[in-house]
């Protein structure tokens, strides 16, 4: 046995008498005013001119001695802050004492004996094993204690019995023998369950406070992996932020040659590698708080229309109907991150279904709006209907293949659902599909959102726009699309830089990373570019950054933020509000770059 598995076990075995010990002590304190103070005075009371009135003083007196030192020792221990360490040495009092409460009682089953009058002898008798009795319950906790006692008080009424030397005498001594050899059998019970409940605890507290350790250990590990990804984002967002700049420069230019196919590629590929990025990030921020829902009450057509348009094609592609059930509920819910769980659910859904189809419907459940998405698919199995809302699990992709996709969606879908309030159902059946379903408050009128001005078709000629960030190779890629859209470009990675090359007057739109050297970051350039010509241009922070407080320093500022890989399309968008007096992207995806995307 390990010198560490000894040290354990004795560690638990002293804890154990310890609270054996307190056990005995706050257990016998009542039990030494019945036992000690009324029961010796009702007997006296019940012997009083029977015996001598000097014997019953004395072994009166020689009781209430015995119930103050006892009492004064429980005191003792009771009022100090006893260490484990000092149990022994209190468990050899509590024998101690219990030996000099039993010869009290001994002595007075001798003293107190009366002969010949067999009335007499049988109320003492009775006092005796009723007060023995007691003990098993005051005193078990200590079995040396209880036996002791035991011993002390029982054994010289035995004596006494034998001596009167009749038959009925000798039958009352043997009752009591076997009276007191049950009793002892009874405290040895309670004393074992005492041990075993005693030991249990322990063990119980024990594997809590394990637990509790391990608990911390994930809660730390996670943490950790929370900061690391929150702490690497930037840096693993910023090349694939300028990739996804100088593709979308290249797919302009290169549409009409042969090599555009390669464009193709090159874009799919570093899509598939931003989904990976973004879904990673995604969850770390999930984990971390960052993402705060905003609900209020939005109609569910107009999401179900841009699901059939978006999800169409695809189901086309694979032969499999699509139907999209017409709804006019209102629902409670934070649009933007309903429809990332409800485009994961119908990706999902289409992903794994090889034939049949897909549907997509809204059912009323009285107060409730329940959201279904049907599929004819493979179906789950009941032991991996849990395992699926895990991150990375796929149902038959050892291989991983990408195009079944990377074990991540329903991770999200659970989160976000649990984020939101809303509540997640799953029912399928192998080989028979799947239906995914999320419960959702019904609302009777929907909220109006303001409606954004068509600006598909608005151009950027003559618009100036300044972008500021540390790495040269975002730079040249946000100005060589900048300047394909038409957009005059001033690039510079230092906000005095900025300054002078600004000549022709304040930009029309600032761009700026939001982590710059120096510890200045893009609120502090903006605001420095707005003072130094008095006036609110409109500003746009690019970041690769999850931390929370990053996230909340941009959003105290009221600046529009992006979060890298920037998609051109979206930095359009953003673009052509800002160019118009808009405030903000358009009311479909507004503060979506908040959200998982």
């Amino acid at each position: 046995m390990k010198v560490s598995e000894i040290t354990e076990q004795d560690a638990l075995a002293g804890a154990i008498l310890d609270e054996q010990v307190r056990t005995y002590y706050q257990g016998n304190t009542f039990a030494l005013v019945i036992a000690f103070l009324i029961v010796p005075t009702l007997l006296a009371v019940g012997l009083r001119g029977v015996l001598p009135d000097a014997r019953l003083g004395g072994w009166l007196l020689a009781m209430y001695i015995v119930a103050a030192a006892r009492s004064a020792l429980n005191v003792a221990y009771l009022r100090r802050s006893v260490p484990v360490a000092e149990a022994r040495r209190w468990a050899r009092a509590a024998v101690s004492g219990a030996v000099v409460s039993g010869m009290a009682w001994g002595v007075g089953g001798v003293l107190l004996f009366v002969p010949g009058v067999v009335h007499d002898q049988l109320l003492l008798l009775l006092v005796l094993a009723s007060v023995s009795a007691g003990a098993v319950a005051a005193l078990s906790a200590l079995r040396p204690a209880f036996y002791t006692y035991i011993l002390t008080s029982l054994f010289p009424v035995v004596v006494v019995l034998v001596r009167q030397g009749d038959r009925f005498h000798t039958v009352l001594a043997l009752l009591v023998l076997v009276y007191g050899g049950a009793l002892s059998y009874f405290a040895s019970i309670v004393h074992r369950i005492l041990r075993e409940s005693l030991q249990l605890r322990f063990e119980h507290m024990a594997l809590l406070k394990e637990m509790m350790l391990k608990k911390e250990e994930a809660e730390r590990a996670n943490l950790g992996k929370s900061r690391f990804l929150a702490a690497a984002s930037h840096d693993l967002r910023q090349p694939l932020h300028a990739l996804g700049l100088f593709v979308a420069a290249l797919e302009t230019r290169m549409r009409a040659t042969s090599e555009y196919i390669l464009i193709k590629h090159i874009r799919s590929s570093l899509q598939a590698l931003e989904d990976l990025l973004n879904s990673l990030l995604d969850i770390s921020r999930l984990d971390a708080g960052v993402i705060v829902p905003r609900v209020f009450d939005s109609l569910l057509q107009p999401l179900f229309d841009r699901m059939k348009i978006e999800f169409g094609p695809q189901a086309e592609a694979k032969n499999l109907s699509l139907r999209v059930h017409p709804t006019d509920a209102t629902v409670a819910t934070d649009p933007l991150l309903f429809e990332r769980i409800l485009r994961n659910l119908l990706s999902n859904a289409l992903r794994y279904t090889d034939s049949g189809g897909v549907v997509l419907g809204a059912r009323q459940r009285r107060e409730r709006i329940r959201v279904e998405v049907w599929d004819t698919g493979a179906g789950i199995a009941p032991e991996h209907q849990r395992d699926i809302f895990e991150e990375f699990f796929q149902v038959g992709n050892d291989a991983r293949d990408r195009n079944k996709g990377l074990g991540l969606g329903l991770a999200i879908v659970q989160r976000l659902t649990l984020l939101l309030g809303h509540h997640l159902d799953l029912v399928s059946r192998p080989g028979r599909g799947s239906r995914f379903s999320v419960e959702l408050p019904r609302r009777s009128t929907p909220h109006a959102l303001p409606s954004a001005p068509t600006l598909l078709n608005m151009r950027f000629q003559g618009s100036l726009i300044c972008v500021i960030d540390d790495d040269s190779a975002v730079l040249n890629g946000m100005s060589t699309l900048l300047t394909q859209w038409g957009c005059r470009v001033v690039a510079a990675a230092r906000v005095e830089q900025l300054l002078l090359m600004l000549r022709e007057g304040p930009p029309t739109v600032i761009i700026a990373d939001y982590r710059l050297p120096d510890g200045v970051t893009g609120v502090d350039v903006v605001a420095r570019v707005r003072a130094h010509y008095g006036i609110d241009i409109p500003a746009v922070i690019v970041t690769g950054d999850t931390a929370i407080k990053r996230l909340q320093d941009v959003d105290a500022s009221g600046i529009e933020i992006l979060h890298k890989p920037v998609a051109p399309a979206r930095l359009r968008t953003l673009l052509q509000h800002l160019l118009s007096g808009q405030s903000g992207l358009p009311p479909a995806k507004e503060h979506a770059n908040r959200h998982p995307d």
